[in-house]
């Protein structure tokens, strides 16, 4: 080989060489930046309070001491977490603040989901978590026809136990679901989806051979047009309903063409009334809305009266401000609706020259819940008595659905008080 051939094959060699050194310390220094960077992420907040990071591995095992792969760790410390996932020998490395305790959440496929809270102060670099196998509930959401609902949230919270975390899972699209991670026990099931009423099941016993259904009654739709008193439209006119599992009452909007439309309504009896600056509608009663319906109502405005009202302080006289005032015949028509068979009665006001009440208030009326009449009055004038659980009424149910989704879930939600045994 000529000597310039054999210097040119040398220099080619000695280029190749460099080029493959440099591309070794490219890829060096950018494992070495990401590796800071994730630990940069994991240990987030930590030098910012002065606290010194070091490394933890997390070790997860059955029962057996038997490494569990593909588990789910979290650590929460502070405003931080960090996640990661078993490899093939159950281990997980973090990297955490030294002076921060935290919480760690461990959930394996088959396995009870297990919560423990650690000190991360402590000099311990290995942390070795049991966890035990886990109980099932299967089963399916279904409406009110039997068919499947897809993608429904399901909620399962340990019964009797307020601050237990809860499992929360989506149905699939036939409306099946599985969690395999539950201790066994037994717990409250709350299932929900779009365009459907919210169901809750108690004393779901977990395992369980059989499985749990979940039924949720389509919700109802309601369409309408509010006209002003000269026959046309009336845009931005502000509609109210009120009935069973809408109180406090919904309101919406009417469009520019005196259009409005009410969705996710629970079936039952309500009442619809409309407004406009002077301007109000007779209210629409007793519209009755089963599961799926979509119904259509019209509201004729006429000038009504105004009713200006005043809360202040019952001892100092100083006003009030954003309180939430409820007129009684909203409480007489939300009450009656509970009822499928309930109804508003009349409803006397008060006249001039009754004050301290003014012209127009209502004074009092009465409402027919299932046969039994109920009265309510409304006055300006302070009364040095309040109202607790000496006075009950029974309301017979056909089922434990009806009772937990239809009242008790209802009267909560507009905060009347539970009744619970006094202690001796």
């Amino acid at each position: 080989m000529p000597k310039s051939s054999a210097n040119r094959w040398n220099k080619k060699r000695v280029f190749r060489l460099i080029a493959w050194l440099a591309a070794g310390v490219i890829i060096t220094v950018a494992g070495v930046i990401g590796w800071r960077h994730s630990t940069l992420r994991d240990i987030r907040g930590s030098q910012q309070s002065g606290a010194t990071a070091r490394q933890i591995q997390v070790e997860v095992v059955g029962l057996d001491t038997k490494p569990i792969s593909g588990a789910r760790v979290e650590i929460i410390a502070g405003k931080s977490s960090s996640i990661r996932t078993t490899d093939a020998g159950g281990k997980a490395r973090f990297s955490v603040a030294a002076s921060e305790k935290a919480k760690m959440i461990v959930q394996a496929s088959g396995y009870a989901r297990k919560i423990l809270a650690i000190d991360l102060s402590q000099n311990t670099n290995v942390l070795r978590i049991r966890v035990a196998p886990g109980a099932e509930l299967a089963g399916q959401v279904r409406d009110d026809l039997g068919a499947p609902v897809p993608k429904a949230t399901l909620t399962f919270r340990v019964q009797q136990t307020a601050a237990s975390e809860p499992w929360t899972i989506e149905s699939d699209d036939q409306g099946r679901f599985s969690v395999t991670t539950l201790d066994p026990g037994s717990y409250l099931v709350e299932a929900q989806a779009r365009n459907h009423e919210r169901a809750v099941r108690p004393d779901a016993i977990a395992p369980s051979d059989e499985p749990l259904t979940m039924e949720l009654r389509r919700t109802a739709k309601l369409l309408g047009t509010v006209t002003s008193p000269d026959g046309n439209p009336a845009a931005g006119a502000q509609v109210t309903f009120a009935g069973s599992g809408c109180w406090p009452p919904r309101k919406t909007m009417s469009n520019s063409e005196g259009k409005f439309e009410a969705t996710e309504l629970v079936a039952g009896i309500y009442e619809i009334r409309a407004s406009n600056k002077n301007s109000a509608s007779e209210p629409v009663s007793d519209l009755q809305l089963e599961p799926g319906d979509v119904r259509s109502v019209h509201l004729l405005l006429a000038e009504g009266h105004v009713l200006q009202v005043e809360v202040v302080d019952a001892q100092s006289e100083k006003p009030i401000a954003n309180a939430d005032i409820t007129v009684a015949e909203e409480a007489l028509s939300f009450y009656a609706s509970l009822f499928r068979n309930g109804k508003v009665g009349n409803i006397p006001r008060y006249e001039k020259g009754e004050e301290p009440d003014k012209e127009g208030a209502v004074k009092h009326g009465y409402a027919v819940l299932d046969g039994y009449e109920i009265a309510a009055m409304d006055s300006a004038q302070s009364y040095e008595f309040t109202f607790n659980e000496a006075v009950s009424l029974v309301v017979h149910c056909k089922d434990s659905f009806t009772i937990q989704n239809r009242f008790r879930h209802t009267l909560l939600l507009i905060g009347v008080r539970e009744a619970k045994p006094r202690s001796p």
